[in-house]
């Protein structure tokens, strides 16, 4: 022992990182299936069927939820909040939602994303910027908002007159990150579910790295559905 303070490692809680890998997995089989309606390999109606409207909103729900459960842990110290590096992940986060617009701009120009899924984990993330550390006042706030995410009112909110591939209007979808505070404040990420190795480290690959994989699996995805189009 030289007596000098080893640096402390961020902990790593698994159930965060197997629910995030949930998200993707989900994520994953729903934008293939949207991918061969789209090349008409099968026919379903995405936007009407109870089934395929309610499965996007399910990875939508995930996803916030995890961002909720996660946040206070990025910054583990005694409520010692690192601001800097809170605001370099939201920066990180929009410029992945800014590939995500252009990207679908250039390809479906009537339908692209102005407002989706990584747009609204950004400004979520900033709207509970004042109450990380207030579990109580995150459960109200989302306790208040919740009834009009279940009845699938939004209030007013960015809204361009065509319709988007993927829009997620953060009120009242914030509703869900404050329940992922509360749920932080309980402890639910240190729940240890019971799975074996073989889905819970695929489950916890795909968790750590959602944010790379959520940017590059749809072109992957719609590049391998289109060059089978071409040859059937």
């Amino acid at each position: 022992m030289d007596g000098q303070p080893k640096m402390q490692e961020k902990a790593r809680f698994p159930l965060v990182d197997q629910l995030r890998g949930v998200a993707v997995v989900l994520m994953i089989i729903y934008h293939f299936s949207y991918n061969l309606n789209y090349f008409k390999f099968i026919k379903v109606e995405l936007f009407r069927d109870p089934f395929w409207w309610t499965f996007p909103r399910v990875i939508v729900f995930l996803f916030l939820f995890v961002v909720g459960l996660s946040l206070p842990l990025a910054h583990p110290e005694n409520r010692s909040f690192h601001h800097k590096k809170y605001l370099l992940r939201i920066g990180k986060i929009l410029a992945g939602a800014l590939v995500i617009s252009l990207g679908t701009y250039l390809m479906f120009p009537s339908r692209w994303v102005y407002f989706g899924t990584l747009h609204c984990i950004a400004v979520c993330s900033l709207m509970v910027y004042p109450i990380i550390y207030r579990p109580k006042l995150a459960l109200g706030i989302g306790l208040a908002i919740l009834p009009a995410w279940l009845m699938g009112y939004d209030y007013p909110w960015i809204k361009l007159p065509h319709l988007s591939m993927d829009y997620i209007p953060s009120l009242p979808w914030v509703s869900i990150v404050c329940l992922g505070l509360f749920a932080h404040s309980i402890g639910l990420h240190r729940l240890r579910i019971p799975l074996p190795e073989f889905i819970s480290a695929p489950l916890e690959f795909l968790g750590i790295h959602s944010f790379l994989i959520y940017l590059v699996h749809q072109p992957i995805l719609f590049g391998i559905v289109f060059g089978l189009s071409q040859l059937f």
